[in-house]
């Protein structure tokens, strides 16, 4: 029994100096857990239309975008009056970083499937704005006032304004006509 109880002891010697071989372990450095930051979406995606107004004739679409530098490819639009949309052939693509293009452009007008695939127009730039009034000479009594402008055709819709004194102008927005860019600001200079 002794030598039983002696081979015991040994054994449990044995296994409790085993694993204690080293005297000085060398431990190796915590390993860094690395947490990938979110990368937050883009508010607009590639074919999305946007304005800076509603009532705005031009606009921009999303022609693509750069999640990881955080920018938006863009490309400047027409939108006629029958709702067809046309790129400014002058006006190439621009990159402009998310927040800036997003508190610019608030407004999401529509959307396209295809950006490649819209037509392209020259466009003359208008002299004349929406609402002012034009007269062929600075004494004249009547003149024009323009009401909307076309980039597509250019030409400019007006009506015949009435001078009516104390600065005060009158027109028939019923009476309204169009003419060509060109021939509209050749003969009104002012």
């Amino acid at each position: 029994m002794w030598r039983k109880f002696g081979v015991f002891i040994f054994i449990i010697l044995f296994l409790a100096i085993s694993g204690c071989s080293q005297i000085n372990p060398q431990s190796s450095p915590p390993k860094a857990t690395v947490t990938p930051t979110p990368v937050q979406a883009a508010k607009y995606t590639r074919g999305d239309l946007v304005k800076s107004s509603p009532t705005d004739d031009i606009g921009k679409v999303i022609v693509d975008y750069d999640l990881k530098n955080r920018k938006y490819s863009v490309r400047t639009v027409v939108f006629d009056e029958f709702g067809r949309i046309y790129y400014i052939k002058e006006q190439g693509t621009q990159s402009v970083p998310f927040a800036t293009f997003e508190s610019s452009h608030p407004i999401k007008a529509g959307s396209v499937d295809n950006p490649s695939a819209i037509q392209e127009v020259s466009l003359g730039k208008p002299k004349f704005g929406v609402g002012s009034i034009h007269r062929i000479n600075e004494f004249a009594n009547t003149g024009i006032i323009i009401l909307s402008y076309d980039y597509v055709t250019e030409k400019y819709t007006y009506a015949t304004a009435y001078y009516e004194g104390g600065g005060k102008w009158d027109y028939d927005p019923g009476a309204s006509q169009s003419e060509s860019r060109v021939i509209i600001e050749d003969r009104y200079k002012k």
